[in-house]
């Protein structure tokens, strides 16, 4: 059944309030709010901006809108600086399940040694560029698999929030 409740225009509101909004609002759209003030200064300033729940916090909600748009690989290839915090997060967000799907995404990039953007940008070019299509079809599984669990993160990732408050801010 889907959310009957509206969508938040978010307008600077503290985390408490966010998350107090959370009873007459969209989950989703507390955790995209969040979401999107954290990836503001992680664009203007990188990872070192961001204390690691926040990273955690844009690295798992990242994941769930890129792939739910395109993909695994969409959302390798969207910010692949966020990539090597995926599987933290997800399992940081009670999703183990989820995060063993990434593992095995990455394993099908042939990245199972250091994980940078750098090795991440390098692995999708590998596989857009290659003849073979078993590594891009091996994804569409991977997509197709994740799409039928039928996944929200964003109730998991509001509990996060609330009991990692005190690390997260966004104002």
């Amino acid at each position: 059944m889907a959310d009957e409740r509206p969508w938040l225009n978010y307008e600077g509101q503290p985390l408490a309030e966010l998350v107090e909004l959370s009873k007459t609002h969209r989950i989703d759209s507390i955790v995209s709010a969040i979401s999107g003030v954290l990836r503001d200064r992680f664009e203007a300033d990188g990872a070192k901006a961001l204390t690691r729940e926040e990273l955690l916090v844009l690295a798992a909600n990242h994941f769930e809108e890129e792939v739910n748009s395109g993909g695994f690989e969409q959302a390798f290839a969207a910010l692949p600086e966020l990539v090597p915090h995926m599987q933290i997060a997800l399992t940081a967000i009670g999703r183990a399940d989820v995060a063993a799907l990434v593992r095995d995404a990455l394993d099908t990039l042939g990245l199972k040694a250091k994980l940078t953007a750098r090795t991440v940008e390098a692995a999708l070019e590998r596989i857009a560029e290659a003849d073979d299509d078993a590594p891009r079809e091996a994804l569409e599984a991977l997509d197709e698999h994740y799409y039928a669990m039928a996944v929200s993160l964003a109730e998991p990732l509001l509990v996060y929030v609330q009991a990692n408050a005190g690390k997260i801010m966004i104002s």
